[in-house]
């Protein structure tokens, strides 16, 4: 019986380390796939910054595009009052003459 006792007590310790080991080896997996996702989150903040930036940059050029428009429409309505101008001259100067 004493042959059977320690063969037994062999086998329960012998699978008490198995599942010591796999526990660790699990931990250890778990460990190394938090870091993963914890780099990927930083990632992904940093990816997100970074697309924030450019749509801010992409609005600021929209809305300077915006005035700049504005700004030739302007011009086009002020060269055509100066044109305007130069014709009500020349008939001036030609009615003089």
């Amino acid at each position: 019986m004493q042959v059977l006792e320690a063969k037994l007590l062999a086998d329960l310790l012998f699978l008490a380390r198995e599942e010591r080991r796999k526990a660790a080896a699990v931990t250890s997996s778990l460990q190394k796939g938090t870091e993963r996702l914890k780099e990927a989150n930083k990632i992904s903040t940093e990816t997100e910054d970074i697309g924030v930036r450019a749509l801010q940059d992409l609005r600021n050029q929209r809305e300077t595009m915006i005035r700049m428009k504005d700004n030739t429409h302007d011009v086009g309505a002020n060269l055509e009052d100066a044109e305007r101008a130069v014709k009500e001259l020349d008939k001036q100067t030609c009615s003089v003459m």
